[in-house]
C-alpha cells in the first residue's frame, strides 16, 4: 500500500500498533492487517497505470507529460519517481512541485533547512544551485561562460533572495608598470600581480528581489598550487561590488567578512551603499530613497584605522530616509582613532529617522583611549540598544570612565544590552559597576565575565540587571495596554453604519403644529396653525 507524500507520516504512525500490542494472543493470527503499509509488496503486480507511470518517468525528458495528467493522485505519484538527474535549466521550468525540488535538494546535500529559504523547497534548490556555480566558476574563462552565467541568472532571478559565496576563484594578472619615462635613460619596469574575481556589478544587477548578500572573498577547497595571495582581491574587485549593489533597492543585510578589505577597498563598496539624495532630480531622489539596507558586516577583516574612518563617512554622508541599524566592525584592528572616527559619525547622524542600535566591537585594541570615546557615545548617542567590546583591552582607567558615565543619570538611550567581557577592569572598577548599574536602570543586560571583579560584585550587578528588565517589561507591557485601549475607546464612538438611523435625534411635535411626511415640498414645511 502507497503512502502518498501528501499524506503525513506522523498520521500513519499515530494508527501503528505498538510492539506490545502485536505480541497479544489475539493479533499473533490476524489475517487482516489494516495498519501493515507493506502488504500488497509481495506476490501481487503493480496495476497497469502505475507501469505506465514508470514508463513516463523513464521518457520525460523526451516527452514532459505531468499537468496534462488526468487525475491529482498520477500527478502525485509521477512527481514520488521521476528522475532527480534530469537537467537543471529544462526541469526548473517544468515542475514547480515542492515534493521534487525536497527530493533533489535532499539527494544533494545532507543538511538543507527551507525555512532559512522562505519555507520553499523550489527556492532553496535554486538558491544554493547558484551558489556553487558562481562558487567554482572560474574567472579566466568567464568571457567564454558569459553567456550561460546570464542565461542561468535570467532562469533564476526572481526566485533568489540571498546570496552567500563561501569563495571566489582567483585569477592572476601582471600589471606592467613603468617608474621613468626618459628615452635616454632606459626606464625601468617591475610587474605587480594583482588578482581579479568574477564581475560581481553583472551578477548582482541581474538579481533585483536580493535582500541579503554573504560574501567571503578567498578559497576553501585548496588545491596543489595554493597561495596565500589567493584570499586578496583588487580594488576593482570592490567597486564592481559596489556597483552591483548599487542597483538593489530590495537589500536589508551586505556582509563581507574574513577577507583583505582594507580602506580603498571599504569606500568603494561603501559608495554603492550611500544614499544620496543631493541630486536635483526628484525622481531620482524618490528611487534612491526605497533603498533600505538595516545591517552591515565588516568582521574579522583589516579595516584599521583609515578604513574605520571610511566607515564613519559612510555614515555621516548616508540618507536621513536610511534605515541601517546595526553595524559590525568585530576583529578588524581598530583602534582609539578608527573608534574616534566611527563614535564621531553615529554622534552627527543621530539627527536622522533611524540610527545605528547595534554596534559590534569586539576583538579590537581599543585601550584606555579608546574609552574616552566610548564613553562619550554611552553619553550622547539616544539610539544605541546593543554595544559589544568584549576583548578590547581596556583596563581599570578605561572602565572606571565608562562606569561614571553609567552612574552620572545624563544618559539618555531607554534599553541598552552592554558585553564588555574579558577586559581587565579589576576589582575597584567593579564596585564601580554596582553603584552604575543600580543608577542606570536602561541596562537590561550586560556580560561582565572575566573582567577581575569580586564575586560579590557580580552578584549585585545581575540582581540589579534582573530589576531593571523586569521593570522595563513592566513599563512596556503598559505602553502597549495603553495604547489598545485608546484604539477601542476611539472605535466605541464611532457608530456603526446599520444603526446610524436610530443615532438622528428625536424631537416632539409642538402643540398646535402639524408634522407632514418628509416628501412634502419645501414651500409646504411652513404649517398652519390649527
Amino acid at each position: 500500500m502507497r503512502l502518498p507524500h501528501t499524506v503525513p507520516t506522523e498520521a500513519f504512525e499515530a494508527f501503528r500498533c505498538s510492539e506490545e500490542t502485536m505480541q497479544l494472543p489475539g493479533e499473533l493470527d490476524r489475517t487482516l492487517r489494516a495498519e501493515d503499509d507493506k502488504w500488497d509488496t509481495v506476490g501481487i503486480p503493480e496495476d497497469l497505470k502505475i507501469q505506465a507511470l514508470r514508463v513516463i518517468a523513464a521518457n520525460w525528458c523526451k516527452n514532459p507529460i505531468l499537468d496534462e495528467l488526468p487525475t491529482g493522485v498520477d500527478r502525485d505519484y509521477l512527481i514520488e519517481i521521476l528522475p532527480l538527474d534530469i537537467d537543471f535549466k529544462f526541469v526548473f521550468r517544468k515542475i514547480k512541485y515542492e515534493h521534487y525540488w525536497q527530493r533533489a535538494a535532499e539527494a544533494r546535500w545532507k543538511v538543507n533547512d527551507p525555512m532559512d529559504h522562505g519555507d520553499s523547497w523550489r527556492r532553496l534548490y535554486c538558491e544554493r544551485h547558484l551558489w556553487e556555480y558562481l562558487e567554482n566558476l572560474d574567472p579566466t574563462y568567464f568571457d567564454l561562460l558569459r553567456e550561460e552565467c546570464e542565461e542561468l541568472l535570467e532562469l533564476v532571478h526572481e526566485h533568489v533572495h540571498v546570496l552567500k559565496l563561501r569563495q571566489l576563484q582567483p585569477v592572476k594578472s601582471l600589471v606592467i608598470k613603468h617608474i621613468n619615462d626618459d628615452h635616454k635613460n632606459p626606464s625601468p619596469i617591475y610587474l605587480n600581480e594583482e588578482f581579479h574575481h568574477i564581475p560581481m556589478d553583472l551578477i548582482l544587477q541581474k538579481l533585483p528581489n536580493l535582500q541579503e548578500i554573504y560574501i567571503n572573498i578567498g578559497v576553501i577547497h585548496l588545491k596543489d598550487n595554493f597561495d596565500l595571495k589567493d584570499f586578496e582581491f583588487s580594488i576593482d574587485d570592490s567597486l564592481k561590488i559596489g556597483q552591483g549593489v548599487k542597483e538593489l533597492n530590495n537589500l536589508i543585510k551586505f556582509s563581507l567578512t574574513r577577507s583583505n578589505l582594507t580602506r580603498p577597498r571599504v569606500g568603494a563598496i561603501l559608495r554603492g551603499l550611500i544614499v544620496n539624495n543631493t541630486d536635483d532630480s526628484l525622481w531620482l531622489n524618490i528611487i534612491l530613497s526605497f533603498i533600505q539596507i538595516r545591517e552591515i558586516d565588516f568582521s574579522h577583516c583589516k579595516l584599521e584605522n583609515q578604513g574605520a574612518l571610511a566607515v564613519s563617512a559612510f555614515l555621516i554622508q548616508r540618507n536621513t530616509n536610511s534605515e541601517l541599524m546595526s553595524l559590525s566592525l568585530s576583529n578588524n584592528k581598530i583602534g582609539s582613532e578608527g573608534l574616534a572616527g566611527i563614535v564621531h559619525g553615529l554622534i552627527l547622524s543621530d539627527t536622522n529617522f533611524m540610527g545605528i542600535r547595534r554596534l559590534d566591537l569586539k576583538f579590537n585594541p581599543i585601550g584606555d583611549e579608546g574609552a574616552d570615546h566610548l564613553a562619550a557615545l554611552l553619553l550622547r548617542y539616544a539610539k544605541l540598544e546593543y554595544l559589544n567590546i568584549s576583548c578590547c583591552g581596556i583596563g581599570s582607567d578605561g572602565g572606571m570612565k565608562m562606569a561614571e558615565v553609567l552612574a552620572s543619570g545624563h544618559t539618555q538611550f531607554t534599553n541598552l544590552q552592554f558585553d564588555c567581557t574579558n577586559n581587565e577592569f579589576g576589582t575597584i572598577v567593579g564596585e564601580a559597576f554596582v553603584a552604575a548599574v543600580k543608577s542606570c536602570t536602561a541596562i537590561t543586560e550586560i556580560d561582565l565575565r572575566i573582567c577581575g571583579f569580586s564575586n560579590e560584585s557580580q552578584n549585585s550587578i545581575i540582581q540589579s540587571v534582573n530589576r531593571n528588565r523586569a521593570k522595563f517589561k513592566r513599563e512596556q507591557r503598559r505602553r502597549q495596554t495603553s495604547v489598545r485601549k485608546d484604539k477601542k475607546r476611539i472605535l466605541s464612538l464611532l457608530v456603526p453604519s446599520e444603526f446610524a438611523t436610530f443615532q438622528t435625534p428625536f424631537s416632539a411635535p409642538i402643540k398646535g403644529y402639524e408634522i407632514k411626511d418628509k416628501s412634502s415640498s419645501c414651500h409646504d414645511n411652513e404649517e398652519e396653525i390649527m
